[in-house]
């Protein structure tokens, strides 16, 4: 409950992005590593852990250098099925958000059409359907605008749900899986 902590043995020497539980499999925890390569591009890669994060390892292959990541989920329903987010830099530095989809558990990803605006981020899957997804959209970065964009088709399309001149701090689904709750 929070009041003990351990370390992983061994726990990869990178530079954790995000972490989710694969609430489906008990013990199962993934991370996305998104790091400055020392180079000219990131070191970008999903590691996971069955055994409560004791012992890890990569899950799937390697993924484009040319991008920084933040977000990673799974599906709830089919474990194969991840979606990462992030930002693709332009020859001006200027950031550009981007969606990948894999359905082979990160053997290969697939870039995903997405709305408009700053950054994304996924803030998760729907328990029952893999292909729905949620999303927040940083709509408007000066004014603090964010976006809840929604999509029932694996990334095909997109449905704005709400949208409000604030951050979008919290997110979940009721758990009838009937109404959506958010926080600004």
């Amino acid at each position: 409950h929070g009041c003990s902590w351990a370390n992983s043995e061994p726990a990869p020497a990178k530079m954790v992005s995000d972490l989710y539980t694969e609430d489906n499999k008990g013990g199962s925890v993934l991370a996305l590593f998104s790091a400055h390569d020392g180079t000219d591009g990131y070191l970008n890669q999903v590691w996971g852990s069955t055994d409560n994060a004791r012992t890890w390892r990569q899950v799937g292959q390697t993924i484009d250098r040319s991008l920084l990541l933040t977000t990673l989920r799974s599906a709830p329903s089919d474990d194969q099925t991840l979606y990462v987010s992030g930002k693709r830099f332009a020859a001006d530095y200027t950031a550009v958000g981007l969606l990948l989809r894999s359905r082979d558990r990160g053997q290969t990803w697939s870039e995903l059409s997405v709305p408009k605006g700053g950054s994304q981020r996924v803030l998760g899957v729907h328990p029952k359907q893999p292909g729905t997804i949620f999303l927040r959209i940083d709509a408007n970065q000066q004014y603090g605008a964010d976006a809840l964009w929604v999509s029932t088709d694996y990334g095909s399309s997109w449905t704005e749900l709400y949208s409000a001149m604030a951050r979008l701090y919290g997110f979940v689904l009721s758990p009838e899986l009937d109404e959506l709750w958010v926080a600004f």
